[in-house]
């Protein structure tokens, strides 16, 4: 009877240790480990919480071609979709073409000092004298001579740019091509050195460079830029204007129905950014600025040696006579500006060091 009465405060205990078993708090699941940086859900991840916005840039693009089928108009839309596309949205292109953020001249200061991200720069005193090299005349005659030159990366003409451009707080990018400058005018002349067809012309020159030439063949030179050109030649305030290129001549066909194909210069401008924008940026946007852009000139190379003879056919068709030198005036004024320019570039703007590697690539007279 005593062991009946002792079970039964031994059952009821080991209830109550059940019922206080089921009523305790359950045990916490283990946290779940973070995937790995940039995984879906993981601590900065894009779309996951918290996670910082992907980087906006915006670029302003200035070149100085303001119509839509001149080269450097076409390069910067191209580079401006190109980089939108590489970006996926995150690096937009600003382009102002022609003189809307100012000419050539202010655009040059302004890409140097910061208030222009970017830009085409014509090859000038007015950013560097010695960038002028490139317009130093008659080195190169042709294609494969300009290409040799300037287009690959590298070589001693390309190299001595970007040093330039470096020292001028900008980063270059390449050499886009512009062809080979010519002579546009409104009345004819004979075109030899000193001719007194040539020595009554006032003409325009855009550097100190143009300046010497001209007046080295004989004409009268006032400086101006390009966007004052037409309205000078339809005024009269000049006659001729030394430093179009082809497709820079398109634009004088209805005030310059002469044009020469004195190809005193091979017009090489560097694209460059401003060097502090430049530093600024992430790797990953400069990578993605800089394959654009080398797409932009791989093709620019192409496109503009195919179309320099159509650009000649559709000068006839709207009336521009193009009076081809003799073999006698091309020698003429190619030993006249090798004999007097070259020797007052060493002297006034290019250090003799850049003069000697020009007559090292120098192709010889035709």
């Amino acid at each position: 009877m005593k062991r009946k009465i002792l079970l039964i405060p031994l059952v009821l205990l080991l209830a109550i240790s059940l019922v206080a078993i089921g009523c305790a708090a359950p045990t916490p699941a283990p946290e779940p480990v973070p995937g790995p940086p940039g995984a879906p859900g993981a601590p900065g991840a894009p779309g996951a919480p918290g996670a910082p916005a992907p980087e906006k840039i915006s670029i302003t693009l200035a070149q100085h071609n303001p119509l839509p089928d001149m080269q450097g108009y076409k390069d910067a839309e191209r580079f401006r979709a190109l980089v939108w596309q590489l970006s996926d949205g995150r690096i937009e292109v600003n382009h102002f073409p022609g003189d809307l953020l100012g000419d050539w001249l202010v655009q040059i200061q302004q890409v140097r000092e910061g208030a222009i991200d970017m830009a085409k720069i014509p090859p000038s005193a007015s950013f560097d004298p010695e960038l002028e090299f490139s317009v130093v005349p008659f080195v190169v005659f042709d294609w494969e001579g300009a290409k040799a030159a300037y287009q690959t990366k590298g070589s001693p003409a390309w190299e001595l740019t970007r040093q330039i451009c470096e020292r001028n707080n900008t980063h270059m990018f390449g050499i886009t091509p512009e062809g080979y400058s010519i002579v546009i005018s409104a009345v004819e002349f004979t075109p030899m050195p000193g001719d007194p067809s040539i020595t009554k012309l006032k003409t325009r020159v855009n550097t100190k460079m143009t300046e010497k030439i001209a007046q080295t063949i004989g004409f009268r030179t006032i400086t101006m830029p390009l966007s004052e050109v037409h309205s000078s030649l339809m005024l009269g305030t000049i006659d001729a204007a030394f430093g179009p290129t082809y497709e820079e001549a398109m634009m004088f066909t209805d005030v310059a129905p002469f044009l020469y194909p004195i190809t005193f210069a091979f017009s090489p401008p560097p694209w460059v950014m401003n060097l502090d924008f430049w530093n600024s940026l992430t790797p990953e946007a400069q990578d993605i600025i800089t394959q654009a852009m080398d797409q932009v000139l791989e093709r620019a190379w192409i496109d503009i040696i195919a179309s320099e003879g159509n650009v000649k056919e559709v000068l006839a068709e709207k009336g521009v006579t193009i009076v081809p030198l003799t073999d006698e005036q091309m020698r003429a004024i190619v030993q006249k500006c090798r004999g007097e320019v070259w020797p007052w570039a060493e002297q006034e703007l290019i250090p003799k060091q850049t003069m000697d590697l020009l007559r090292g690539f120098a192709q010889a007279v035709p």
